[in-house]
């Protein structure tokens, strides 16, 4: 990792924790909208500035509080749905991609294959 990181990483530690625990709340806030929005064109970069906060800053807390990545969070999401909506039609792929959140239904595919272990055809 670089040293700009690192540096990041301890000064946030080196911050009081703020009183009621507000960092969980925000990425709570976070996750529920990236869950009822997950469709959309969603960014770290578009969700810090909607939150006025810094996207590196925002990326070192939602791991913190989450432990994972915003990115594979996002992912996780679009992902879990796309299995729900095999499990119950017979759409195409290309059309449960879009549905998902995905402009690209082989990027979706291999996203799929990566969370599963399966390709959408196979599940």
């Amino acid at each position: 990792m670089g040293s700009r990181y690192l540096l990041v990483v301890s000064l946030c530690a080196a911050l009081p924790k703020t009183p009621g625990g507000s960092n969980r709340k925000r990425i709570d806030s976070i996750c529920q909208y990236v869950q009822d929005n997950y469709v959309s064109d969603l960014s770290l970069s578009v969700i810090a500035k909607e939150h006025r906060i810094s996207p590196s800053y925002l990326s070192l807390l939602f791991a913190q509080e989450t432990g994972k990545k915003f990115s594979d969070y996002l992912t996780e999401c679009r992902i879990r749905k796309a299995m729900e909506i095999l499990k119950h039609t017979d759409k195409r792929v290309c059309e449960i991609a879009t549905e998902v959140g995905y402009k690209d239904p082989y990027y979706f595919s291999n996203r799929f294959k990566k969370f599963t272990g399966l390709w959408p055809t196979e599940y």
